[in-house]
């Protein structure tokens, strides 16, 4: 996924990562999309994210291993895919582009709703089906973008999609 991991540098990533194919996306996309991101950093913030999840939850191996690259992942998006990401994650269910742009309610000055959508589909952290032409995320990372999301937006998310869906 990224032509400048060394293959020294691409086994300890995957031993990083458990070998796992969605965590290897993510922390893949993750140094393919952002030249300036450094190999070893994000190495050094697996091992840190990992070691924080343990200590809150000991003894779960893989699954912090998985974690680690999502919340990785996630913390090195752009502050509007991240609300975005929290704010699809309270629906469990495949979006178009239109609802996802009815459910960010992004401000006037943040990033276009389309430069928002390319950057996220690039990160591995959401998925584009173009046969359905419908957007979807890994249950994982909706758990975990769900974790991430403010207190109370919730049904401020249920709002939106009531008001998008009667407006239909």
């Amino acid at each position: 996924l990224c032509s400048r991991i060394t293959s020294g540098q691409a086994a300890e990533l995957a031993t990083r990562c458990a070998h796992l194919p969605l965590a290897l996306q993510i922390v893949g996309q993750l140094l393919r999309e952002d030249p300036t991101r450094q190999v070893p950093d994000v190495l050094q913030q697996l091992v840190q994210e990992r070691a924080r999840l343990e200590a809150m939850r000991p003894g779960e191996g893989t699954m912090h291993d998985l974690l680690a690259a999502i919340a990785v992942g996630f913390r090195g998006v752009d502050p509007w895919s991240r609300r975005l990401l929290s704010r699809m994650a309270v629906l469990p269910l495949p979006c178009d582009a239109d609802t996802l742009s009815a459910l960010s309610a992004l401000p006037p000055h943040a990033s276009a709703f389309a430069d928002v959508l390319r950057r996220l589909s690039r990160s591995a952290l959401l998925d584009f089906d173009a046969k359905t032409g419908l957007y979807r995320m890994h249950e994982l990372v909706r758990v975990y973008a769900q974790s991430q999301g403010k207190p109370g937006h919730d049904r401020e998310v249920h709002d939106l999609h009531t008001a998008h869906v009667t407006a239909l």
